[in-house]
Formats: structure tokens, sequence, C-alpha cells
């Protein structure tokens, strides 16, 4: 995977499997202020993103938001360290999916901000969840 790097904007640190890279990300100097850099998880996985809390970084991680304990973990990961928002793929028909829109819901009261993959534009989630902050 290989990103451009543009000077007049933050980046994002991505921590996959054995690979870390950045690339621009415009958005996180209007919604994550006081955060230069922060780790993505990219692997979908709770214990890479505690694993990246340990490490002190700030960190955009990854949960299940259709989970039934979301606040529960959301606390739990909060106590361990920075996490400053969730990575989050999206597919057609989330609107439709009341644990997803949970889950957002969930997101958008806690303050974290969502980085959205898949293939749903970030305009079709806002209209959800008006409130959510993307990345």
């Amino acid at each position: 995977m290989t990103h451009a790097h543009d000077e007049r904007t933050s980046s994002l640190r991505l921590l996959g499997f054995a690979t870390v890279e950045t690339y621009p990300a415009t958005a996180i100097s209007g919604i994550l202020k006081d955060v230069a850099s922060p780790t993505v998880i990219l692997e979908d996985s709770v214990a890479a993103t505690r694993n990246a809390l340990a490490a002190g970084s700030d960190v955009v991680g990854w949960v299940d938001i259709t989970s039934p304990n979301l606040v529960d973990l959301l606390d739990d990961l909060a106590a361990e360290g920075s996490l400053v928002g969730v990575r989050w793929n999206f597919v057609s028909g989330f609107a439709n999916d009341m644990c997803v829109l949970r889950g957002l819901r969930t997101l958008a009261d806690t303050g974290l901000a969502v980085l959205v993959e898949g293939s749903v534009a970030p305009d079709q989630i806002l209209q959800s969840v008006p409130e959510l902050r993307l990345l």
C-alpha cells in the first residue's frame, strides 16, 4: 500500500501485520485537533488495538461496533490509553442494521471519530447519525 504524502496535511500511521505506513488525512486537522499522527490499526482485532494503546500511541483502533458490550469495551480501551477513534468497514444496507446504528450512536456519544472504510459514502453515514465525527 503506497500513499502520496502532502506536507499540508496531518498523517496517519498505519499498523498492519508487519508494516507501518503514513498517508495524508486532511480531516485529521479538523477532527482530531490535538493528535498529529495517530496509529491506525489495520487488523480487525481488539488485541491489536490494546497493543497499540499499551505502546502509548494515540490510536484509531478496531472494535466490533455491533457488540452488545460496546460501551464497556470502549470504557476499558479508554482506560488503557489514548483511543481517539475507531475504524469500521461499512457495507451497503448499514442504515437498516439496528446493531450498526446503535454502535454508531454510541461512538457519537463517546466523541470518538470513525475512520470510514468500505463502499458507503460518508454523507450516507452522516444522514443516519449526523452527530458522528468522521475521518
